[in-house]
């Protein structure tokens, strides 16, 4: 991974602006699929997020998952990067390969704020349905992902559930790859 891209993982504002000064692709994509500006907007580094759109990244760059920085943002509940990505012109309505737009991405991890603002300020289409025929307001009425696996496992098979509270709500596939998928066949939406 270009040291760009791990300076803006981790938030390191002085070093994100040494590399762009040693003439760092802003747009650069690591081997895993990920620009700075991905990485930065799922950490919920603000700071970071500014300075890279201010040195011209790409809000349209998506994740080969078709994921964008403002899905990761988005799934992530870090309002004040959604703000500030969707000041930036990023894709409302941008949908991944999954089918989630960012507004579903946030219903899947209840951050109601955050569906909230981007139906409400940001004109996001609340009426668009996932590969699941969910809705935002859906998953937010299930309780998002977490609500979704205690509905459909019960009591006997706590382990999605009990992993998805244990690490704030993150899934395994959020540190890798990107893909964010949960492990087990949930009504064919994950696996």
């Amino acid at each position: 991974m270009a040291h760009l891209h791990r300076a803006a993982r981790r938030g390191d504002y002085v070093e994100v602006v040494a590399s762009l000064a040693a003439g760092a692709d802003v747009n650069a994509v690591s081997v895993h699929g990920f620009s700075a500006l991905l990485l930065a907007s799922r950490e919920g580094h603000y700071h970071v997020v500014k300075l890279l759109l201010k040195a011209g990244a790409d809000t349209r760059l998506a994740h080969p998952n078709g994921r964008t920085a403002l899905h990761f943002a988005a799934g992530a509940g870090h309002l004040d990067v959604v703000r500030l990505l969707v000041a930036a012109g990023a894709g409302v309505n941008a949908v991944s390969d999954r089918g989630d737009t960012p507004m579903i991405e946030a219903a899947h991890f209840c951050h109601a704020d955050v569906v909230t603002f981007l139906e409400n300020e940001a004109a996001a289409d609340a009426s668009h349905r996932d590969q699941a025929g969910r809705t935002a307001a859906d998953w937010l009425a299930l309780g998002g992902v977490p609500g979704l696996f205690e509905k459909t496992s019960g009591a006997a098979a706590g382990d999605g559930a009990n992993t998805l509270r244990s690490n704030g709500g993150r899934t395994g596939g959020d540190e890798g790859d990107g893909s964010g998928q949960v492990g087990g066949d949930v009504g064919g939406r994950y696996g």
